[in-house]
């Protein structure tokens, strides 16, 4: 299930679009013209991050601290949980 995101890698300011789907447990970034992978990140080590009303902002354990994918409006949101589980086992363990 392909979802757009914006994605910006932490180390430079530029945000690209994206296009993110999960393959055996891997999150995979893709150009969403030519399809090219930009990146991957283990599925299980995604967390969320506080972000604006409307919007989920996601990181990555191992990666730089301002790498992060945001995703916009309530379809793209749920789909995005629906594919990374350990988004709501993350949000648990840092709440308690």
């Amino acid at each position: 299930m392909v979802v757009p995101a914006w994605f910006n890698d932490g180390q430079v300011s530029r945000v690209r679009e994206v296009v993110t789907d999960v393959v055996d447990g891997v999150l995979h970034l893709a150009d969403p013209v030519t399809l090219e992978t930009i990146e991957t990140w283990p599925a299980a080590d995604v967390f969320p991050l506080h972000g604006r009303k409307g919007e989920l902002r996601i990181g990555c354990t191992g990666q730089p601290d301002g790498a992060r994918l945001i995703f916009t409006g309530a379809g793209d949101v749920q789909r995005v949980r629906d594919m990374l589980p350990a988004l709501a086992h993350r949000h648990r363990m840092e709440t308690g």
